[in-house]
């Protein structure tokens, strides 16, 4: 099996596995150091020889997540998984079908989640195998996070929402190469999940992204008049680099570009307010996020696609209970999207993830289905049963089919009703 590739900037070697073939650590622009620091992704740049893809490459600069409340313990103490951090993080990771005869594939993109301040993409809960068994390759992107991602500089033109520009630049790259890999370009579905979700609907709404994706997934970070995924207000984003420069003694972006990356991550994290949720989002910039979700949406300027999405039991802004229907913002934000969606002639599809994992009094909390749409329960420390397995073999099955066709229902099967019809419940 031949598993060198030849891309725009240069040839790539992969990793053979039993069922599926790796690429991963693949550069998809130029570093973010030193100057570029604070500045647009830029492109990669072309290379001689050929880049051995074996391992993941480095997580963007954040604090270290072992010690997180409920997702700590969930995701992040497994050292087998985890990486360093870096500014030097720009990269992506693919799993492809092994098959000779793969070629015009459908594609996935994963955006990772964590409140736009941490998360990665190879983390322990992350993995294409299962799709790429199923015909579909998969690509999980990194991206800039928090200060070195969000921080709005007054201005500077198009050094806004950075980690947004990051995943187009993503976006890009995949769309250009991915046909060398086997893939289709005219089938992309772009998905994520919390912070993966919201930056996923933003990119649906913004002019930047017409043509990248034609399908889209929504996981616990959708809502249409919510307030779920505000976006923080350009004069308080301005306030916090203020409030930076003060604290780092700098009067200027340059200074602040040649202070050590951890030691400024460091300066930042300790300002008042930084350790809320949300404290660093995208903002309206009149460029990349030309307006908020909301008025976007109701403008009919979200793009015209497939989309499919849902909520879980437990979730955030959910309101917990023993009601058999679901409740809560977060939903009810979704429920409200789905509508106006399907309103302007989209296809959307709703799910509601509403399994109790075993283990402990949890029930499904942010973040629960991940183990089931990746197919990794194995590597949980939870007592995974059969129901389990089965359940994700369910999901996945669901998620394969839209990102083949645009319609959940493996098989032929019409379980799940376009919305505002029908929603599907996994329990």
């Amino acid at each position: 099996m031949k598993n060198i590739i030849e891309t725009k900037y240069g040839k790539i070697a992969g990793v053979d596995h039993d069922s599926y073939l790796t690429y991963f650590g693949i550069p998809y622009a130029k570093a973010p150091v030193g100057e570029l620091r604070f500045e647009a992704p830029q492109e990669a740049e072309a290379y001689d020889g050929i880049l051995t893809a074996d391992h993941f490459r480095e997580k963007a600069i954040q604090q270290e997540l072992g010690n997180l409340e409920l997702w700590g313990k969930e995701f992040y103490q497994n050292p087998e998984y985890n990486v360093q951090a870096s500014e030097d993080c720009l990269y992506l990771n693919i799993w492809t079908p092994k098959s000779e005869d793969s070629k015009n594939c459908p594609v996935a993109v994963w955006i990772h989640g964590g409140a736009f301040k941490n998360g990665y993409a190879s983390e322990m809960e992350f993995d294409g195998r299962v799709y790429a068994e199923r015909g579909i390759i998969l690509v999980t992107i990194a991206y800039r996070c928090n200060l070195f991602g969000f921080l709005p500089t007054p201005g500077e033109g198009k050094r806004t929402n950075l980690g947004l520009r990051d995943q187009l630049q993503a976006l890009k790259w995949v769309k250009e190469n991915i046909a060398s890999f086997g893939g289709n370009p005219d089938n992309i579905t772009l998905f994520g999940q919390s912070a993966g979700a919201m930056s996923a609907l933003f990119l649906a709404n913004s002019p930047y992204s017409e043509g990248l994706f034609c399908k889209a997934i929504f996981q616990s970070g959708a809502g249409y008049r919510s307030g779920v995924g505000e976006l923080l207000d350009k004069e308080s984003a301005e306030q916090v680099y203020s409030q930076l420069l003060q604290a780092a003694g700098c009067e200027s972006l340059q200074e602040l570009k040649k202070i050590p990356a951890m030691e400024l991550y460091n300066i930042f994290d300790g300002l008042p307010r930084m350790q809320e949720i949300g404290i660093l989002a995208p903002i309206i910039d009149n460029d990349i996020v030309p307006l908020s979700t909301d008025d976007s949406i109701s403008q009919g300027k979200m793009l015209k696609l497939p989309y499919m999405m849902g909520a879980n039991k437990d979730d955030l802004w959910m309101d917990i209970s023993t009601a058999e229907e679901p409740n809560g913002e977060l939903w009810e934000g979704t429920c409200r999207l789905g509508t106006e969606l399907e309103k302007q002639g989209c296809p959307v599809y709703l799910y509601y993830f509403a399994h109790n994992l075993p283990g402990n009094g949890e029930g499904a909390f942010h973040s629960a289905e991940l183990w089931y749409t990746f197919g990794t329960l194995d590597r949980s420390w939870r007592p995974m049963t059969d129901e389990d397995y089965s359940l994700s073999k369910e999901m996945i099955d669901c998620w394969a089919s839209f990102m083949k066709s645009g319609n959940p229902n493996a098989d032929g099967t019409d379980k799940w009703g376009s919305w505002p019809e029908n929603y599907r419940t996994f329990k």
